[in-house]
């Protein structure tokens, strides 16, 4: 038997080979359509995040509030527009400086945010420097009216000194004119970075490089490669001098795309298309799966081919103990009947039924999850004790396709829910022909309301108990499709509400009668407020409210009663400004239309509600 073994044993090992051979190509070619997508991804996120960029540019250089401000240098508007990108800039993630340049190149405003910092900062008057004679400046003076302008990519520089550690800058320009004059230049820099680590990051161990013509890495997962055409110590990174076999196939293939494979690792590359940082020169997107994974791989699957290849050595061995595993297979039978019965009787809630779903047989466990004995059980249909009727078609229809159905049903109605994980499989036959189901529930109540609970918890404001803003703008999304929807159904309203120089009650009184004035706000709000009707906080002294089933006027006298409320208040002189629009099939056009009815109250005079597309003013007066 030993000689016979030793003769076969050339089989496995011949098999050996060929199959590790096979094993290795279809890994890399597996590689290949991988990487080729992870390419596209980056190329359709880069387009998709390159349209999420310029619809916010547009919005804040085409900004009324800039306009007025770059035409009569008012300080209100000034302030307005410093509290505007304070915003932007902490709920817009690619942006890390926004900046106002005057005619000259002096700086007028700007806020800073890069990942570094907690919060934006707006820098002081005394901190703003003069770019006048900046490149980028002079680029700037040379866009002609109404053209958008990008500079970059480059070294970042304040003060004049290059930025350390390197950073590269990339700025999108907009030239402020009216009648014919140009009176400034809005400028956004990119976190260009952050950008690409947002579009590149994986799990994979994929690493992403942007590549000009002439070889300098652009951009690139990996910092320390950047800026090899502009700083000398860097100049000889470069992919045409680091691997030069692998730029001369890169020109050679025809429209640069392609892989190659070397002993650095998996090379997948392709022409970058996307408009992100205004591509308009020869750029290569490449990126690499290093040779390290490729190996681990490889020895993966040859630790998989060996398996079959010592078990096809065993073979012959097995023979010989054939009898014994039979016998030891019919003893685990034995003991698998064994468990399964006392799961049946003393685990999870468990049921028999037939292929009708009519109960055989119950455990006790089952029969105290739905408060019944086990003779009242058996007989009915275990559908029937679900109140989710709703699941029934999905159930039946996928048990009698693959014979298993598992999700969560609610049992009873009590509050908080009674919420069971069930599983459910077929028994004996085929799935034509089942006899038998089994049912198990496993109570995750506990787990479920614990996580409903959180949920709630990360949806309130943690100072007022409102909403905040996040759940503001999911319910605000929701009322527009709605309205969308359902066109002919009662309109709804957004209210937003805006404490009138909140800054002077914080500076005069302390921090501690601001939280005072905002919790009263809240109070009187949810007081007069119907149930119905939605309230959040949405910033400092920023409120918003939903208000369901009411038109523009039947809102507007609502929010009058609360101004009234706030107003009358005798221990603090408080008032609040409110701008009231109609919630429409656009959520964002909706807060928009609700933002300029709240500037038009703050410009006359504060203490007012205002109604978008109603030119009439309510005023509430001092008492």
């Amino acid at each position: 038997m030993t000689l016979i073994w030793l003769c076969l044993s050339v089989i496995p090992c011949g098999y050996y080979f060929h199959l590790s051979n096979e094993a290795h190509q279809f890994f890399i070619q597996q590689l290949e359509t991988q990487s080729k997508q992870y390419v596209g991804h980056i190329e359709a996120k880069a387009t998709q995040l390159s349209k999420l960029i310029q619809q916010n540019f547009t919005q804040l250089s085409h900004s009324p509030l800039l306009l007025e401000f770059a035409k009569t240098g008012n300080q209100t508007y000034r302030n307005y527009l410093k509290n505007q990108w304070y915003l932007t800039a902490a709920n817009v993630e690619f942006f890390y400086q926004l900046r106002y340049l005057d005619n000259q190149g002096k700086e007028i405003i700007r806020v800073d945010y890069t990942p570094q910092m907690t919060q934006p900062y707006i820098v002081p008057d005394n901190a703003l420097q003069d770019k006048g004679k900046r490149d980028y400046f002079y680029y700037a003076q040379r866009l002609a009216s109404g053209e958008q302008g990008y500079f970059g990519i480059d070294l970042e520089r304040e003060f004049g000194q290059i930025v350390t550690p390197y950073k590269p800058g990339f700025r999108i320009i907009y030239p402020i004119v009216h009648n014919q004059q140009r009176l400034g230049y809005f400028i956004a820099n990119l976190e260009v970075l952050g950008i690409i680590n947002n579009i590149t990051s994986n799990q994979l161990g994929y690493s992403v490089d942007f590549i000009d013509k002439s070889g300098y890495y652009i951009l690139s997962s990996n910092k320390n490669k950047l800026f090899g055409q502009l700083i000398k110590a860097r100049e000889n990174i470069n992919l045409a001098y680091e691997a030069p076999k692998l730029w001369e196939y890169i020109h050679q293939t025809p429209y640069q795309s392609g892989s190659l494979l070397t002993t650095e690792g998996l090379y997948v590359f392709q022409p970058f298309q996307a408009p992100l940082f205004s591509n308009r020169h020869d750029i290569t997107l490449m990126t690499t799966y290093p040779a390290h994974l490729i190996k681990q791989g490889f020895a993966q699957r040859d630790k998989e081919i060996q398996m079959t290849v010592i078990i096809l050595l065993l073979f012959f061995g097995i023979i010989a103990g054939f009898f014994a595993l039979l016998w030891e297979s019919y003893l685990i039978n034995r003991l698998e009947q064994t468990f399964n019965q006392v799961v049946l009787d003393n685990s999870v809630a468990v049921a028999l039924t037939n292929a009708n779903h009519i109960i055989l047989r119950a455990n006790l466990r089952f029969c105290k999850l739905f408060g019944t004995e086990q003779f009242e059980i058996q007989g009915k249909n275990i559908l029937d004790l679900q109140p989710a009727t709703a699941k029934y078609k999905n159930i039946l229809k996928q048990l009698q396709t693959s014979g298993e159905w598992q999700g969560q049903v609610q049992i009873g109605d009590v509050d908080p829910p009674h919420v069971c994980k069930v599983e459910v499989r077929a028994l004996e036959g085929s799935i034509k022909q089942i006899s038998h189901y089994v049912y198990s529930f496993s109570d995750i109540s506990e787990h479920y309301n614990a996580i409903l609970e959180l949920k709630e918890k990360n949806e309130r404001d943690i100072m007022t108990g409102l909403w905040n803003k996040k759940k503001f703008n999911q319910t605000l999304l929701h009322y527009s499709r709605l309205q969308e929807r359902y066109s002919n159904q009662p309109k709804s309203c957004l209210a937003i509400i805006d404490v009138d120089d909140f800054k002077r009650i914080n500076d005069t009184y302390g921090h501690s009668v601001g939280d005072q004035v905002l919790l009263r706000l809240a109070n009187q709000m949810l007081s007069i407020l119907r149930d119905t009707d939605f309230v959040s906080r949405i910033g400092g002294d920023e409120f918003a409210v939903i208000i369901q089933h009411a038109d523009v006027t039947t809102s507007q006298k609502l929010m009058e009663r609360i101004s009234l409320a706030i107003e009358s208040w005798q221990e603090y002189d408080t008032t609040i400004s409110i701008g009231i629009a109609e919630i429409t099939s656009s959520h964002h056009q909706s807060f928009v239309n609700a933002d300029k009815a709240l500037y038009r109250s703050k410009k006359k005079g504060k203490n007012c509600v205002s109604a978008h597309g109603i030119e009439q003013l309510s005023v509430v007066q001092n008492s």
